[in-house]
C-alpha cells in the first residue's frame, strides 16, 4: 500500500516537545528533521559548514568554531543573529518574535527598518552615510521577543535544535566543557529580516 503524502511528511518531521529551559521556562518547540533545519533558510553562508557539523556530531558547535567566530566581529553578529531567528523558527508557544527594528524616517523616503548593530554600522559609525540615531520600532506588550529571551535559554533552544540533548543538566555540564553552545555576546542586532515560520 502506497505511504500517504500525510504519513510521509509524519516520518520527516520530529513533533513538537515541551522543552523545559534552563531559566525553568517551558517552551513547546519544534524538533526538526536535520534536512529541514539546513534548508530553513536560517543559516548564513559563512557559518553553514560549522552548523552541519554540529548536527552531524549533536554536540553543538565545538570549542574551536566559537573560537573563530568570536575573532570575527561579522561572524558574531550572523551567529547571534542565527540564534535568535532558530529561536523564532522553532518555539510554537509562546510565540517569539525578533526585535523591533528601526523607525527612523529616512530622507529618501521610508523606514530604516534595520537592527541596531547592522553589517553597514550605519548606526554606528558617525561618517557613514546614512548615519542615524537607533530608533527602535512599537513593541507588542503580548509578544515575546528573541532579546528577551535570556542567552542560556536561546543556546539550550539552539543546540536542541541541532541534535543535542533536552537535558538541562547535560547541556550546563557540556557549557561548561566548552562542547555546547553559540558563542557568549548580545542579543543579535544584525540585519532586519522576517523570519520564516515553520508550519
Amino acid at each position: 500500500m502506497v505511504t500517504s503524502a500525510k504519513a510521509w511528511k509524519g516520518k520527516r518531521e520530529q513533533g513538537n516537545l515541551e522543552l523545559k529551559l534552563p531559566s525553568g521556562n517551558v517552551a513547546l518547540v519544534q524538533r526538526l528533521h536535520p534536512e529541514a533545519f539546513l534548508s530553513s533558510g536560517l543559516i548564513p553562508d559563512s557559518l553553514s559548514a560549522m552548523v552541519n557539523e554540529a548536527i552531524k556530531t549533536k554536540k553543538g558547535l565545538p570549542p574551536t568554531a566559537e573560537k573563530q567566530i568570536m575573532k570575527d566581529p561579522k561572524k558574531l553578529r550572523q551567529a547571534m543573529q542565527m540564534t535568535d531567528e532558530v529561536v523564532c523558527y522553532v518555539v510554537v508557544e509562546p510565540k517569539c518574535e525578533m526585535p523591533p527594528t528601526c523607525a527612523f524616517e529616512m530622507s529618501g523616503g521610508g523606514r530604516c527598518d534595520a537592527y541596531m548593530d547592522t553589517d553597514d554600522n550605519r548606526h554606528t559609525d558617525s561618517n557613514h552615510p546614512e548615519w542615524h540615531a537607533f530608533m527602535e520600532g512599537e513593541r507588542d506588550e503580548d509578544t515575546l521577543y528573541a532579546d528577551e529571551v535570556s542567552l542560556e535559554d536561546k543556546q539550550f533552544i539552539f543546540q536542541f535544535s541541532v541534535g543535542g540533548t533536552a537535558d538541562v543538566e547535560r547541556f550546563r555540564e557540556e557549557l561548561r566543557r566548552g562542547v555546547v553552545g553559540v558563542p557568549n555576546g548580545k542579543s543579535h542586532k544584525g540585519k532586519a529580516k522576517r523570519s520564516p515560520r515553520h508550519k
